[in-house]
């Protein structure tokens, strides 16, 4: 059993935390622990199907393995117990977890397609003899399998979203697994400026490109509608003020006639 055991302000630099390079544990990649204290962890046994990802003086602290293809993951401290919720470590050691014990694809489909690309489905073994996708909308595409025909090549992905992959042998689900259409694919998200972006055919580096002579030349009417409406609002405003425009008239004209030398 485990038993609670303080460990005062446990240091995960021995062992496995302390490598690094080739001997660090994958699961620790980008993952700094080096400022890391845990006041209490439990006595964990690691199984002969484990081993240890982060370990310390008092005994493995993370440790991880594959029984009998169940993965399983176990952390021998309570997250309130330590200082590593607020840690940057600590998403990036949560998403590693995740990304480990999340089952393997079964029929080869890729983790992110861009929407339209064709998607290779491979049946994971040959008692499999239907193909069931479900594209974001709900939609169901089903696709018998056959001793001539054991691949499915699937089309449908206009849609952003996820998509659903189940295979069937018989009655029974023999494997699940999903992929995403999505448009923001690494080169797209990148946010660097690219150095060098590729030119049209034809167009050298600070050369102005030539407009197609056949394209109508579309000017934008918002400059005009909003100099109508300056015109009509001063109009408008003239109106209003009409008495007072006659009365400064009218004053002007009297004080230019009282002038000396006026006859």
């Amino acid at each position: 059993g485990k038993v609670s055991d303080p460990v005062p302000q446990l240091s995960p630099l021995e062992g496995a935390a302390s490598q690094g390079g080739e001997g660090r544990d994958p699961l620790l990649r980008f993952v700094d622990l080096s400022g890391l204290h845990v006041a209490a962890a439990s006595r964990v046994a690691v199984p002969a199907w484990a081993h240890t990802v982060l370990d310390s003086d008092k005994g493995p602290l993370v440790i991880v393995g594959d029984n009998a293809g169940r993965k399983a993951g176990v952390v021998a401290f309570d997250l309130h117990e330590s200082d590593l919720p607020v840690q940057t470590a600590f998403p990036l050691l949560v998403r590693n977890l995740v990304a480990y014990l999340l089952p393997d694809p079964g029929g080869g489909v890729p983790a992110e397609i861009k929407p339209g690309a064709v998607v290779g489905i491979e049946p994971v073994d040959k008692s499999v003899n239907r193909v069931l996708v479900e594209d974001p909308a709900g939609k169901e595409w089903a696709y018998p399998l056959s001793a001539e025909r054991r691949r499915v090549a699937f089309a449908e992905t206009s849609q952003t979203g996820v998509y659903y992959v189940t295979q069937y042998a018989g009655d029974d689900i023999a494997a699940q697994e999903a992929f995403v259409a999505n448009l923001l694919l690494r080169d797209e998200a990148a946010l660097q400026p690219n150095p060098s972006p590729g030119l049209p055919r034809g167009m050298q580096s600070g050369a102005a490109p030539q407009r197609d002579q056949e394209t109508p030349f579309k000017r934008e009417l918002w400059p005009a509608v909003a100099l109508a409406g300056l015109v009509l609002l001063l109009l408008e405003w003239l109106y209003g003020q009409r008495v007072a425009l006659r009365r400064a008239v009218l004053e002007w004209r009297v004080r230019r006639q009282s002038r000396p030398g006026k006859v």
